[in-house]
């Protein structure tokens, strides 16, 4: 199957070598190779997408796609109707496992090799027609076989990268096709700390080549990407790998794709990835609201969410799908302020203000269980009117909060210290919690048994 035309791909394509390779391959074990080319399918259903997603500051992943719209649909289309087969076979580390009369993926036996994130936007009827010979050996074992069959490929390097663009560097690929446009970095405090030569060439979470002057560093920390500023082309950095900036704790996904195709009528308790080779975290879907979008609550902060990648869902290993973030600095932006006018009624899910609510959250619901602590006697349980009252300390929690919050943790330099204040000034609203607003730092601080 050639998707790339070679004359594009000059000396950096593999695609000359791969055809040897399969015609040798052929000649070994006795079967005819048939060449097809759907370069113009792929230029078109595939190549054109990347670039589009480019263009809007996305990190776009064509694997995904080329899957979706050449191998498990053109292709697998031209094999069932003008070859007659009844099947397709693929090399992926993947499983199809059929049951209640629906075919569907799982992930493969090795999970260092696994690829059902690449397959997730396939649906069960094409599963049905496909099979995944590797999915339930570990790579050793399929080397090992090879080499047993004497295949020339046996001890092939595995294949890396974006197939159409090779060994070349993407950066020098990438100009040939879309313009440059040269802007600022800049800090979340907004300061210019140095110049991009355009955002298509950084992706979030990525540390090499920012090249930001020393002058600018608040710690010993590396800086990262944070975000990107699309209307007003900025590359938002960061310093420290594990800045909250660059963290997210909610998720909003579009447009879901279920490969079962079954819809969600209640909140489901699953993992999910969202880069290839990711550990599986666990998460919350919650029940949707509507068909469109889906909120994901996860069990602990995912670094670096980038928009354009996708979110994979997993149930015991089974890959549910689902789809692509929302767009740019409403996926995960997590820098207040600058894009408010933006993501509106999200900044409760993500983001630095989501992160402050998160945090009062949990604080007071310790300092509730504190007071419920037997072992406490000179903390009384809290009563009605008190309950209200700090459970509407979090319902109400708004942007002012919020930037009280951040002008005390200016003041003491403690971002504890600073939720530990904002909560005794509320508390001295209230004359009975006034009282017993000295145990907040103990909540703040204690591991109840």
């Amino acid at each position: 199957m050639i998707n790339w035309e070679a004359n594009n791909c000059k000396s950096y394509c593999v695609i000359k070598q791969d055809l040897q390779d399969a015609q040798m391959i052929c000649e070994q074990i006795g079967i005819k190779l048939t060449i097809l080319n759907f370069s113009e399918q792929y230029w078109n259903n595939v190549f054109k997408v990347f670039l589009q997603e480019y263009q809007l500051g996305n990190t776009p992943n064509p694997d995904i796609l080329c899957n979706k719209e050449i191998k498990f649909k053109v292709f697998l289309n031209f094999a069932c109707e003008k070859m007659e087969a009844d099947y397709i076979a693929t090399g992926h580390y993947v499983r199809r496992i059929d049951y209640n009369g629906r075919s569907h993926l799982f992930a493969g036996v090795d999970l260092n090799k696994d690829q059902s994130y690449f397959l997730y936007q396939i649906k069960h009827q094409e599963i049905s027609k496909c099979i995944f010979p590797v999915g339930s050996f570990i790579k050793p074992q399929v080397r090992r076989i090879a080499s047993q069959l004497n295949l020339i490929t046996a001890n092939k390097k595995d294949s890396t990268g974006i197939c159409f663009i090779g060994k070349r560097n993407f950066k020098n690929f990438i100009e040939n096709y879309l313009p440059k446009n040269p802007g600022s970095i800049i800090s979340i405090k907004n300061e210019i700390i140095g110049y991009h030569q355009g955002l298509m060439y950084y992706t979030i979470g990525q540390r090499k080549g920012l090249n930001i002057n020393n002058t600018y560093n608040t710690s010993c920390d590396p800086w990262y990407v944070a975000d990107k500023d699309i209307k007003n082309n900025f590359l938002i950095a960061v310093q420290g790998k594990n800045n909250l900036a660059l963290m997210a704790i909610s998720l909003i996904i579009t447009n879901p794709h279920w490969i079962d195709q079954i819809p969600l009528n209640s909140a489901l308790k699953c993992t999910i990835k969202t880069r290839y080779r990711q550990l599986h975290t666990g998460c919350l879907i919650e029940r949707p609201k509507s068909n469109k979008y889906l909120k994901v609550i996860l069990d602990q902060p995912i670094s670096s969410v980038t928009p354009g990648q996708s979110a994979v869902f997993y149930l015991n290993n089974r890959c549910l799908g689902v789809n692509m973030y929302i767009p740019p600095l409403t996926a995960i932006s997590p820098i207040d302020g600058r894009y408010h006018n933006y993501i509106g009624s999200l900044r409760s899910i993500f983001s630095e203000f989501g992160l402050l609510k998160f945090r009062l959250k949990i604080e007071i619901k310790w300092f509730q269980a504190l007071s419920e602590c037997p072992m406490i006697s000179e903390l009384e349980p809290l009563t009605d009117i008190e309950k209200k009252f700090v459970k509407n300390l979090i319902d109400n929690f708004n942007l002012k909060d919020a930037e009280r919050i951040k002008e005390i943790e200016n003041k003491t330099q403690h971002d504890v210290k600073s939720l530990e204040y904002f909560l005794k000034e509320k508390f001295s609203l209230l004359k009975s919690l006034k009282k017993k607003s000295e145990f907040i730092h103990f909540a703040l601080k204690l591991d109840l048994p």
